[in-house]
């Protein structure tokens, strides 16, 4: 049976004190862990005097400090014992790993925030299957650059590494964490880019007459309803009912706040769409939901999760058509960043173009637009005469 108790290591004096250490001892094998205030990065170091008050009767917060140190080590011990498995416990302030705290710090933002909950929630998963075992949140920066090269995709390398950053700082402010340093690692891809990019004119004419079977036919109506709707996103087409279109004389509309942005500290911004002869086809008649087939039943999470699904499923018909049709595959996110390239390409005002998307700063929309310029600039390179050297 292992035990554990505390001693003053006297082999090493440091200004008149010693360091207090925690003793380990299993059979013939001992091994020694420095006690560590929770509030400080060094180890706590006594004189013999100091020591012999501080592990007696006499109540002192050293003395309570102690007591709790040597608690969680025997409470670390496990039978049959193990010296992997009682440092992975011990040397954790909290005796959970940082999957646990990661779930802990995530769980209140489940009924809160589901979008932000389920896209931490991935981070976490990410992190599970590159070291199932887990590990102490003081070895998080041993691992980030391996953890960081095995996610493809500058987007998603982005945001597991924020969510991962987020959690991290939140636990580094509690009580019992201020020892472990400063977040310092750098994240690399993501901060501009975007899932979508924009489609040609010519792509669109062509998606829009292929011919499809009944579901892709869906699929499509949900992109070009998402166009038409200066780029609306598919959680905000699944809130839109038919009675929120209002009629002024012979303009019809309707106006509403993004569900990506009503938790934003900075002012709302309010999005009109105008309902065209086009727009008022797709959208179609009724006294409901726009989309109708969308099951709006269980917990705000489950519904997001349910988002989650139904886009994938649309997204998996919109590539289908594209396969079919040769266009290089692309999502119903694209429908945004098409909306904006072709106001763009029409002269319409960036600042103009920014108002309908209700980006809060023009920048945002600016990188919208990256892709069009570029194309834009490379049709105007094109325009110059080819001279061949003799």
């Amino acid at each position: 049976m292992a035990t554990a108790s505390i001693i003053l290591w006297t082999h090493y004096e440091k200004e008149g004190k010693y360091s207090v250490k925690i003793a380990v001892n299993n059979n013939d094998e001992r091994r020694y862990y420095a006690v560590r205030p929770h509030s400080q990065r060094h180890s706590l170091y006594l004189t013999k005097e100091e020591f012999i008050e501080h592990t007696g009767k006499r109540k002192t917060n050293i003395n309570k400090l102690l007591n709790e140190e040597l608690q969680r080590a025997i409470k670390a011990i496990s039978t049959p014992f193990n010296w992997n498995e009682f440092e992975y416990r011990f040397t954790n302030k909290t005796g959970n790993s940082f999957y646990q705290l990661f779930e802990a710090d995530i769980a209140a933002l489940k009924n809160s925030r589901p979008g932000t909950y389920l896209s931490y929630l991935a981070a976490l998963k990410a992190w599970q299957r590159y070291k199932h075992k887990g590990f102490n949140v003081q070895d998080l920066g041993r691992y980030l650059p391996g953890f960081a090269d095995t996610i493809k995709g500058d987007t998603t390398r982005g945001i597991y590494l924020r969510a991962t950053r987020r959690v991290y700082n939140s636990i580094k402010k509690k009580k019992n964490f201020l020892f472990l340093p400063p977040w310092d690692f750098t994240i690399e891809g993501g901060s501009d880019t975007h899932k979508g990019r924009f489609i040609t004119p010519e792509q669109l004419q062509k998606f829009a007459k292929a011919k499809v079977t009944p579901a892709q036919a869906e699929a499509r109506r949900i992109f070009f309803i998402s166009f038409y709707c200066n780029g609306m996103n598919m959680i905000d087409i699944l809130n839109l009912k038919h009675s929120d279109i209002k009629t002024e004389g012979n303009l019809e509309h309707f106006t509403y706040i993004r569900e990506k942005t009503k938790r934003s500290k900075k002012k709302k911004k309010k999005i009109t769409v105008i309902v065209g002869p086009v727009l008022k086809d797709l959208l179609g008649k009724g006294l409901g939901y726009v989309i109708s087939d969308f099951d709006r039943t269980g917990s705000v999470l489950k519904q997001r999760n349910r988002v989650k699904g139904y886009l994938k499923n649309i997204n998996t018909r919109i590539k289908a058509i594209c396969t079919q049709e040769g266009i290089e595959p692309f999502t119903s996110y694209s429908a945004r960043h098409s909306f904006a390239s072709s106001l763009k390409h029409a002269d319409v005002s960036t600042e103009r173009i920014q108002e309908l998307l209700g980006h809060s700063n023009i920048t945002i929309t600016e990188n919208y637009l990256s892709q069009f310029d570029l194309d834009d600039k490379k049709k105007t390179v094109d325009k110059l005469p080819s001279y061949k050297m003799a």
